[in-house]
């Protein structure tokens, strides 16, 4: 198909090359896509733009990712995806469905088969190389049984349809499939902003099947436990798919979990809550299985958790899918699964697979070589990340050097057969082009077999003519349609509800979790205290001349804005480094993400730490934190050297991040999450407020710049107008610090913060735990009684010949100490239960 403009949508060209998937074998299109073309032409050219427009900002918005890795680092990189659905009609779908349920059961077969009794590699219908030399067959897993009769509980395979319009198999997803959150993604963008499109035609609902997969991991509980609790294991953000992991954590209602959330105890799997250890009886692992145990397969694995396997093996923990399942990814099965599906279900494969030739024979090992140039070369696994070889685009020292490999160890490899995939309409730009397309479905399983998703997700090729379809590589994603077979038709996946449970005990939050939300806390109030700090500053520049008394309270208001952030030396200097001027030090404050303790560098981290939440905040606070993001990546690209562009700048950072607090205040639940972040909030709010006093009033300077530094502090807390309506009098230092430090009416006093810090430490407190006050409590009422007990007309009672009011700096630096103690408290009480580490070897000391 050759590119067209939407207005001649109705009458396609014939295809330039392989199969097009819009139409027929008589060269007109498809019934299944006219409604589709004729509905995208009513749209017209830039209606249809605009709404792909809106379709990536609305993707953008929910944070949908995809990490691509540039050698070692991985960079997030915006979702595609094409508003031109790929469209199957109920009848081509019924076939493809029966093929992939057949696919699955044969391969659940023969994975209990390697697992167990290995009748298939004593009757030689696998070739024992084949599988004792692919690392994907564990033999730590080897006899462990099953308390379900499909283990393979989750299925995906990626097919295209040939030249001849027939589907073919291209790989096997068995280990820790992906795309599924994708796809319901895809679904959810596409409903939003082409609405109408759904209307005109009956598609297949695709949200039912993610409602039976969540009580499908239900069935694997161990001894058949009611209401099981389950946790997705993931390798963390840097993963290229961890936006998809946290996407059906939220959705599912599930526990998001990092190797390090999870300990094994008594052979059974625990997650280290903020109230100790809680049992976890289901994993869906997204954790490749050789690193799912450091104790049993790579030892210098960080992503699993010692001791797993041993749970397994005593039925204590189920796994989806299940450890050495990677083994089913082998392509150098694909020869034989014909064969041993007519041997043992007496049936042909409904999907064929493409054609592969293993090396490890004679003969084909010899055709693969008098064939070199014609067919693809693949490794028959891809632990190592090994490529896929196209000998025809190769050097000949590459050729050379290839098939001296295969020679050396021929059972490693196999060729396969080069197939064209089909071409499925694609807008690039505002033009329809021809993409080639992968369509990745997929499979779940309870007791009574596989049932399959209608669609799944359609991936294809980044450039015209290119049979690369990987996101890796650019390419595109696609809704998928599967349209009812007739208006009557009801493809609804049966959901039975689950009966509640008799005695409900809500579930503790996670240490991990509440320890992003506490820090999540901590860094949007470091935030928002050097953006106040730093507008006020500049507004104080470029409003006052440079005259001696006017500088010296912009210098003291410089040196503030260093203590605060902690960015020494900064305006200060030291010996070896002079002060900074505050020209290119207050952007490089500003725009500088390794500057430690700079305002770019804690808005990355805060932003870190709420996307590492993303599952306990709402969708409209997640799209807050994408604004705040984008606000931030602004100011770090901005080139102006105005003081006026930089405070404009900081006035929408500002206005992104009061936006997503506000948002979290209203959508937050009031429970265990709300009070970590809260508490971390106060205990970095009270602190900030200390230090910004410490750095400015504890000064002896003369009345002038007094006044000027008192106004910029308050006016920095947004206090002025509060001391003006309170006091009604010119501004007093006695009458700021009673606003400051002890009103505790006055929610920006560090007294309102700890008494609202106690009561959130108090409703942390667990009903399992002692009634007595913990350390973390005990610091707070020793920092608020020495507040009570602190006489403010004498904190401003100093010697004459003093420099500053020493009896204030200690009172704040005394305060200041105990809220880092307290910060403490909180980390070793709630984040951190790691059990002492025991040397399985005596030493002679020992």
């Amino acid at each position: 198909m050759a590119s067209v403009k939407l207005h001649n949508l109705s009458s396609f060209p014939l295809p330039e090359i392989g199969y097009d998937e819009t139409l027929a074998p008589n060269g007109e299109v498809k019934s299944e896509w006219q409604t589709l073309l004729q509905n995208l032409a009513h749209l017209g050219e830039n209606d249809l733009v605009q709404r792909n427009q809106d379709l990536q900002r609305v993707l953008r918005e929910n944070g949908v990712t995809y990490n691509v890795y540039e050698g070692h680092l991985a960079t997030a990189r915006n979702w595609n995806l094409d508003p031109v659905p790929w469209v199957l009609n109920g009848q081509d779908w019924l076939k493809v469905e029966k093929g992939l349920k057949q696919r699955a059961e044969l391969l659940n077969f023969i994975f209990k088969d390697l697992y167990g009794p290995k009748k298939l590699l004593k009757a030689g219908l696998i070739p024992h190389e084949l599988i004792f030399c692919h690392r994907g067959f564990l033999r730590p897993c080897d006899g462990i049984s099953h308390a379900t009769d499909y283990p393979l509980a989750l299925y995906a395979t990626d097919v295209a349809r040939g030249p001849e319009g027939q589907m073919w198999v291209i790989n096997d997803k068995t280990q820790a499939p992906s795309g599924m959150g994708y796809a319901l993604e895809n679904r959810t963008a596409m409903k939003r902003v082409l609405p109408e499109m759904y209307k005109a035609q009956p598609v297949r609902k695709i949200s039912d099947f993610f409602n039976f997969y969540y009580q499908s991991l239900c069935q694997l509980a161990p001894k058949g436990k009611e209401n099981p609790r389950i946790a997705l294991l993931t390798p963390g953000e840097k993963n290229e798919t961890y936006f998809e992991h946290a996407f059906l954590a939220d959705y599912l209602g599930i526990n998001l979990v990092q190797g390090y959330d999870l300990l094994v105890k008594d052979s059974c799997v625990w997650i280290k809550t903020i109230h100790g250890l809680e049992q976890i009886d289901i994993l869906v692992r997204r954790v490749d299985d050789i690193f799912c145990d450091p104790l049993e397969f790579r030892s210098d694995s960080q992503l699993g958790v010692p001791g797993l396997l041993e749970a397994i093996r005593q039925g204590n923990v189920a796994m989806a899918n299940p450890l050495g399942s990677g083994v089913l990814e082998n392509s150098g099965l694909m020869p034989f699964l014909n064969n041993i599906s007519k041997i043992y279900f007496g049936q042909d494969l409904i999907l064929p697979t493409v054609a592969t030739w293993w090396c490890g024979q004679a003969k084909e090992l010899h055709y693969v070589l008098s064939h070199f140039g014609e067919l693809i070369i693949k490794k028959i696994d891809r632990y190592s990340g090994s490529p896929t070889f196209m000998p025809s685009s190769m050097s000949r020292a590459e050729r050379e050097r290839l098939i001296k490999h295969i020679k050396h160890e021929p059972y490693l490899y196999v060729g396969q057969e080069k197939i064209s995939f089909s071409t499925v309409p694609s807008l690039i730009g505002d033009v329809i082009e021809p993409r080639f397309s992968v369509l990745r479905s997929f499979a779940v399983a309870d007791s009574s077999g596989y049932h399959i998703m209608p669609g799944g997700l359609t991936r294809t090729s980044p450039e015209k003519g290119n049979f690369i379809v990987s996101n890796q590589a650019g390419g595109a994603s696609k809704d998928t349609w599967v349209l009812e077979e007739s208006e009557s038709s009801n493809h609804s996946v049966k959901i039975t509800l689950s009966k509640p449970p008799k005695n409900y005990q809500r579930e503790s939050l996670t240490s991990r979790m509440a320890e992003n939300l506490f820090w999540a806390g901590r860094y949007s109030e470091r935030v928002l205290a050097t953006l106040r700090v730093m507008k006020t500053t500049l507004r104080y520049i470029l409003e006052n001349p440079t005259q001696e008394p006017f500088q010296m309270v912009k210098d003291r208001l410089l040196c503030s804005l260093t203590h605060l952030t902690m960015s020494y030396p900064g305006f200060l200097g030291d010996e070896k480094n002079p002060p900074c001027l505050p020209h290119p030090h207050l952007f490089e404050l500003a725009q500088d993400e390794n500057l430690v303790g700079g305002l770019a560098f804690n808005t990355r981290n805060l932003i870190q730490a709420m996307q590492s939440v993303g599952g306990y905040l709402s969708n409209d606070t997640r799209r807050m934190v994408e604004s705040l993001k984008d606000n931030a990546l602004s100011i770090k690209k901005m080139k102006s050297t105005s003081f006026l562009s930089l405070s404009n700048a900081l006035d929408k950072l500002y206005n992104a991040l009061v936006s997503l607090l506000g948002f979290i205040t209203e959508s937050m639940p009031r429970e265990q999450g709300w009070l970590m972040f809260q508490s971390g909030r106060k205990i970095e709010r009270s602190s900030l407020i200390a230090s910004l006093a410490r750095a400015t009033l504890v000064y002896k300077d003369h009345d002038f710049v007094q006044q000027q530094v008192l106004e910029a502090v308050l006016r920095s807390n947004q206090l002025i107008s509060t001391y003006r309506y309170k006091y009604r009098t010119h501004l007093n230092l006695e009458y700021a610090l009673q606003l400051l430090l002890f009103d505790e009416n006055n929610p920006r006093s560090i007294a309102y913060q700890l008494q609202k810090l106690m009561i959130y430490l108090r409703n942390l407190t667990s009903d399992k735990e002692d009634a007595a006050f913990g350390k973390d409590q005990k610091l707070v009422l020793e920092a608020h009684t020495k507040l009570v007990l602190t006489d403010s007309a004498e904190l401003l009672q100093e010697k004459s010949d003093d420099l500053i009011r020493k009896k204030l700096d200690a009172l704040l630096a005394d305060f200041t100490d105990l809220m880092i103690q307290c910060s403490i408290a909180i980390n070793q009480k709630y984040f951190s239960h790691s059990s002492e580490m025991k040397n399985l070897i005596l030493t002679a000391k020992e």
